[in-house]
């Protein structure tokens, strides 16, 4: 996936394979610094308690410090020094693996590290990054990383530019109410004994405002799909081969998708859909892709 520079600043704006454009928020500073002092608040603590616990451990359970070998003072000291290196630099990688690519502080403030192509991060590239973490935070409290990000148009740090990630924000998803799928909606109308002609109005065919039926008694679910609606029809008439073999590609390879990148990809998908058709865009996204694919896959059988 190519990258291509956004008009804006914060935003990095990433062409799909599928040739459909969507941007990734990117982080500022003050957020992932903010980010970062929770995880050193949460990593201050943790080799507190470890501190605490062992000069417990060593006072009441151990000989006199003075009594020891140099050899068994030399791998006391080892040992001290990688739980440390764990502690601190294994942190950030084993949370940015473990959670994709988010630490306890970047999942307090929303954020996320990704891959620049939008893709998840991998092992290889969290472990890259946070290596040269320790270059990042020369000379004093990421000296160096502070004035290479503010630099880079997308905020980027050495151990970023390394391995080719970033740190995006991610939106906040509102509750919304789901939308009817189009051949539920078609159905409904062959059901209330309507003609296409009086049928709901194309603009409530696909955006799920479709009022209920008057009262009626149930209606027992037919043993083979219905026919299309005429209405629907005619809305998918407006969508070419390409169109189709877009959703079909995102809904087969959605579930491998980074959370920020299937929301993103898939509004850019559906503004797409949603204004060939006519449609207002839909509060709901993938729902409606399912329910465009669907009724394509029975328009394209001849149902």
């Amino acid at each position: 996936m190519p990258i291509q520079q956004s008009d804006w600043d914060d935003e990095l704006s990433i062409l799909s394979a599928e040739n459909v454009n969507f941007a990734l928020e990117t982080a500022g500073l003050g957020s992932r610094f903010a980010a970062v002092m929770i995880d050193l608040l949460l990593q201050g603590l943790a080799i507190t308690l470890l501190l605490i616990a062992g000069s417990y451990f060593v006072i009441y359970f151990l000989p006199d410090v003075s009594t020891w070998s140099r050899w068994v003072l030399s791998v006391s000291i080892g040992v001290g020094l990688f739980v440390f290196f764990l502690l601190t630099y294994g942190y950030y990688f084993f949370f940015e693996w473990l959670w994709d690519g988010q630490t306890p502080g970047k999942r307090w403030l929303g954020l996320r590290a990704l891959q620049t192509s939008g893709m998840p991060l991998t092992a290889w590239a969290a472990m890259t990054r946070n290596l040269f973490r320790i270059v990042d935070f020369l000379p004093i409290f990421y000296g160096i990383g502070g004035v290479v990000a503010w630099l880079n148009p997308h905020n980027r740090r050495i151990g970023d530019l390394i391995a080719g990630t970033v740190v995006t924000r991610e939106r906040r998803a509102g509750k919304s109410a789901p939308i009817l799928d189009i051949a539920a909606a078609s159905a409904a109308v062959l059901a209330s004994g309507s003609t296409p002609d009086a049928a709901v109005p194309e603009s409530t065919a696909i955006a799920g405002t479709m009022p209920a039926p008057a009262a009626a008694a149930p209606v027992e679910p037919p043993d083979e799909a219905p026919p299309m609606d005429a209405n629907v029809v005619a809305l998918l008439a407006r969508l070419n081969a390409q169109d189709y073999e877009l959703i079909q590609e995102f809904l087969t390879r959605r579930d491998a998708l980074a959370p920020i990148v299937r929301e993103r990809l898939g509004q850019s998908l559906a503004t797409r859909i949603s204004t060939k058709l006519g449609e207002p865009m839909p509060d709901v996204v993938e729902p409606f892709l399912e329910a465009v694919d669907a009724a394509l896959q029975r328009a394209r059988q001849g149902n």
